[in-house]
């Protein structure tokens, strides 16, 4: 059976990369000198832009998580309570998002979930940026 066409690359797959030489990086300092805060990373996986509430959401919750550092099943129940979060926006959409790009882990204690922060979206990043220099590089070698 053929798969239907594709009308894009699937939101949950999806990260924003704002242009190299637009004003969301001008605005903090142009690329080679970027200063980002916690919640202009998560932008690149919840653009406020396109996902407000979304990205609303998962600012908090990595905010919080960056305070107290992990967070069990009953305190993010009381987190979502005390933000008047939708619990479903928080289970269903965010928490699986940010675990997919490594930016958090969710990990079981017998039946209680822990959800900390983890490193794997930088580690990745960083991977991704390394091996396109070392790729240009080689390159631009062979063209010298």
């Amino acid at each position: 059976m053929t798969q239907p066409r594709s009308r894009g690359i699937p939101s949950k797959e999806s990260f924003w990369l704002p242009a190299i030489d637009g004003p969301e990086i001008k605005k903090r300092g142009g690329y080679e000198n970027v200063d980002w805060n916690v919640d202009d990373i998560v932008a690149h996986v919840f653009p406020p832009t396109f996902q407000e509430e979304y990205s609303r959401v998962a600012n908090a919750l990595v905010n919080e998580l960056g305070k107290r550092g992990e967070l069990s099943g009953h305190d993010l129940a009381q987190f979502i309570e005390r933000n008047g979060f939708s619990k479903a926006t928080v289970y269903n959409k965010v928490i699986p998002r940010l675990r997919r790009v490594g930016m958090i882990k969710r990990e079981r204690a017998g039946k209680n979930i822990i959800v900390s922060l983890s490193s794997g979206f930088g580690t990745y990043m960083k991977q991704i940026g390394s091996e396109w220099e070392r790729k240009y590089n080689k390159m631009k070698r062979a063209t010298s």
